[in-house]
């Protein structure tokens, strides 16, 4: 049960006891949801309660899995993402922006441009979420995905990786 209090808060209610207090909710004809932070939102359904990913969190993993690099070495918190492509650079540093609030410096590789950043809080948030597990390895969060975080998920995988294209006639 959500209600909503005389100082325009909400309050998320089990059994008439308060379990949880936000400025912020967007009420879609199924679900509520909740600003959590660092791109999650807190969804309340008939389903159940459930953390789920911001698009623009979803659309950051997605880069991340396809192009990206979370190197762990020891006492270095850094993130990097490799692409030729300017725009797709300047999109990954927007989202970076919009979910940590930082934005990443963009350096010249070798045929390539990274935008890399070092910050704590994100790398230990994108290793939990196993955004980048090592080498051609990473986790699809789809217990964090609703059906626009899959989508834009999948945007960004494909935006870094991927092409589909018809060879012959």
């Amino acid at each position: 049960k959500v209600s909503i209090t005389e100082s325009e808060e909400y309050e998320l209610v089990r059994e008439d006891t308060v379990i949880a207090t936000f400025s912020k909710a967007k009420m879609e004809e199924d679900r509520i949801l909740f600003p959590l932070g660092l791109g999650v939102m807190l969804e309340v359904s008939k389903d159940g309660i459930k953390e789920i990913f911001t698009p623009e969190k979803a659309e950051l993993c997605g880069l991340i899995a396809s192009e990206g690099s979370l190197p762990s070495q020891r006492g270095h918190y850094r993130i990097f993402f490799h692409s030729a492509d300017i725009e797709l650079i300047k999109r990954f540093n927007e989202l970076f922006e919009k979910v940590y609030g930082k934005v990443p410096n963009i350096y010249k590789g070798k045929g390539e441009l990274i935008a890399g950043i070092a910050n704590k809080e994100a790398y230990y948030d994108l290793k939990e979420i196993g955004a980048k597990t090592g080498p051609y390895r990473y986790h699809v969060p789809l217990e964090h995905l609703d059906k626009e975080g899959l989508r834009a998920y999948l945007r960004g995988f494909f935006s870094g990786d991927g092409s589909v294209a018809k060879h012959g006639k």
